[in-house]
């Protein structure tokens, strides 16, 4: 389970140009919510693990914008 993220955005769609958008710890049942943070127009999100909550694999299973 990721621990430390940081969140890039970028409006190409091939996802160059990515900028930082937020960084932050995610908890431990998964969920990293960003709230009234959420820029307009994202076209690519890249998402970057820092560290982990427990040793082994680290998986991302969804990213869900609304």
């Amino acid at each position: 389970m990721p621990k430390r993220i940081i969140l890039n955005w970028s409006l190409e769609a091939d996802g160059r140009n990515f900028r930082e958008w937020t960084r932050g710890e995610m908890g431990r049942d998964g969920v990293f919510d960003t709230g009234l943070l959420a820029p307009r127009n994202i076209r690519a999100l890249q998402v970057i693990v820092l560290n982990a909550w427990s040793s082994g694999d680290i998986a991302i299973d969804s990213v869900v914008a609304q």
